[in-house]
């Protein structure tokens, strides 16, 4: 696969992502653990589709706003993810994935706090 194919799926999952949580708006509002779980799955490509676009070097201006604009969206998704699979029990896989994520939630916030800078 290559990096355009990688960047096509990136993008088709981040549509779905997005099209998840819009239905969830509907059939099932406010908290839960689906909704974490997806926030989840948008963070990782936002930060990844971020990353890759400021980390390419023939980025426009255009394009580096935009990277910023994902990852910023992409720390947004991170703390909402958080709020809502930390109510989650930790025996179970979302309060697992809370317990991995909240520990390395630094990291990635001066992640996306340096790849802002540049």
């Amino acid at each position: 696969m290559t990096f355009s194919n990688n960047a096509n799926c990136d993008c088709r999952k981040r549509t779905l992502c997005e099209e998840m949580l819009t239905y969830l708006d509907l059939i099932q509002p406010g908290f839960s653990c689906r909704r974490g779980m997806i926030l989840y799955e948008l963070h990782t490509v936002l930060l990844i589709l971020g990353r890759s676009s400021l980390s390419s070097l023939s980025s426009l201006g255009s394009d580096k706003a935009r990277a910023r604009r994902d990852l910023r969206r992409s720390a947004k998704c991170l703390r909402e993810c958080l709020a809502v699979l930390g109510l989650q029990a930790s025996s179970t896989f979302p309060g697992q994935l809370y317990t991995a994520v909240s520990a390395s939630r630094s990291q990635v916030e001066e992640f996306i706090r340096t790849s802002l800078k540049q």
